[in-house]
């Protein structure tokens, strides 16, 4: 333990699609440069964009740096040439793991897509290192591994996710046994006014147009942000995009700009699995039956999700939608962190729109139902759904199958899966199924688009 609390491993985003997915790693520098009082990054891995890791690395001066691509070692090097003292670097899947474990942490917060992230969040975890996680997969396909593993080594699993972060917040101080249900609230996405027989013939800039949040900046199809900074491949960093990268849309006082939640979740936004994922985190982070958890389409999004108690009493967690607090409250949990109202105003009711809540409409969002279907069945089930999920995802993106192929092909693959469903998986298991589910993801939707050819 250093005399500043706690030092931080970072563990930076390489996506399996090239597009840009996101900024907690961003955001997460950002409140390390704001507080650095309180925090202190002691290493860093990251994708490919190298010139902005080399600014980070000036700024924060982290010990150990791990890139993803060998190749651009030589480039980094170059980049920071007057930095001193120079970090070690590290490269490919054992420098991540070496980030996840580094000797000076004393927490990781990871956003690593998919179960790419688990096994270095499991070296973490066997390092003793308390886990902030954005990385749904580390739960949602490897609970049954994870969860056991963190409870043999004391660590703590502290949910950095917006709509985990809300129930944590709120169920801080509720009695054991005191939580009755559990209701995520999510958006609707980019069709949620949309009539389900127009749904075939959208398109991937429709999908991309979602209602709350925008997202461009160059990386790809639907980008809207020309001549702003993209939020790179890699995920953590210390510049705050410009207003003009991310705004909000339909927020009529937004406190701050709002940045892009990347493509595949805001896919995942509009066919509403991405709340279908978060019922089956919830589920293990909680410890909440999937019959006590609820989904509620609240478009405003400033309310981030409820909790019933027991004797009947609802408490919510609302804040606008900026993933910077729930990533602090997961960095200095159980504090509050006393912050600026420049760059953290209050959330003012006069000015913010009024607050509506509605039933998800099932034949608009099969994906919901799916997720439920695959938590029940539980072991390597999630984690088959949240890899067929992920490649269907990216093929709709590249524009090799429609929207509406997107949940049938998971559902494909979550089906083949069931007389090979494993109910006790270890990581290496996990990593195998996750691995199977998106081979046949790819080979159904090869033989779908050869039938179609040949038709």
């Amino acid at each position: 333990m250093r005399d500043r609390a706690p030092a931080l491993a970072t563990s930076l985003l390489t996506p399996p699609h090239p597009h840009p997915t996101g900024s907690i790693g961003t955001q997460t520098l950002d409140i390390a440069a704001e507080h650095a009082d309180r925090f202190e990054i002691v290493a860093l891995s990251a994708g490919g964009n190298i010139s902005l890791l080399a600014e980070q690395t000036r700024q924060f001066k982290p010990s150990l740096v791990s890139i993803a691509d060998a190749s651009n070692v030589a480039a980094f090097k170059e980049l920071i040439k007057g930095v001193s003292p120079q970090p070690e670097i590290m490269t490919g899947a054992a420098g991540i793991s070496a980030v996840a474990a580094h000797r000076d942490a004393d927490a990781v917060v990871t956003g690593i897509v998919g179960c790419a992230g688990l096994t270095p969040t499991c070296a973490a975890i066997r390092a003793g290192k308390d886990i902030c996680l954005a990385n749904k997969e580390t739960l949602i396909a490897g609970a049954p591994a994870v969860l056991p593993l963190a409870a043999a080594h004391g660590v703590r699993i502290l949910p950095a996710d917006s709509e985990h972060s809300a129930i944590f917040q709120v169920i801080q101080g509720l009695p054991e046994g005191g939580l009755r249900r559990i209701i995520l609230t999510a958006s609707g996405g980019s069709f949620r006014d949309l009539p389900v027989e127009k749904l075939a013939s959208v398109t991937v800039a429709d999908a991309l147009k979602h209602p709350n949040w925008r997202w461009g900046g160059g990386g790809g199809g639907g980008g809207g942000g020309g001549g702003t900074r993209p939020v790179g491949e890699h995920c953590f960093g210390n510049v705050r995009e410009p207003a003009s990268f991310c705004t909000p849309k339909k927020i009529p006082y937004p406190p701050a700009p709002l940045c892009s939640m990347g493509p595949k979740i805001t896919v995942d936004s509009a066919t509403l699995m991405n709340k279908g994922l978060e019922v089956i985190e919830a589920h293990y982070l909680f410890g909440t039956a999937y019959d006590d958890i609820d989904i509620v389409i609240h478009p405003q999004s400033i309310v981030h999700s409820m909790i019933e108690t027991q004797d009947s009493s609802v408490l919510a967690q609302l804040g606008w939608p900026d993933m910077r607090l729930p990533i602090l409250y997961t960095m200095s949990w159980p504090e509050r962190v006393p912050c600026s109202e420049a760059t953290w105003p209050r959330l003012d009711f006069t000015k913010a729109s009024s607050l509506t809540f509605t039933a998800p409409d099932r034949a608009k969002y099969p994906a919901m139902d799916l997720a439920y279907a695959a938590g029940r069945a539980g072991g390597t089930a999630t984690a088959v759904l949240s890899a067929a999920n992920e490649v269907a995802v990216g093929l709709f993106i590249d524009g090799k199958i429609r929207y509406i192929d997107i949940v049938p092909l998971v559902e494909r693959v979550v089906d083949a899966h069931v007389p090979d469903l494993d109910m006790g998986p270890g990581v290496d298991e996990i990593v195998h199924w996750d691995g199977w589910a998106r081979a046949k993801a790819a080979e159904l939707a090869a033989g779908k688009a050869a039938a179609a050819v040949a038709a």
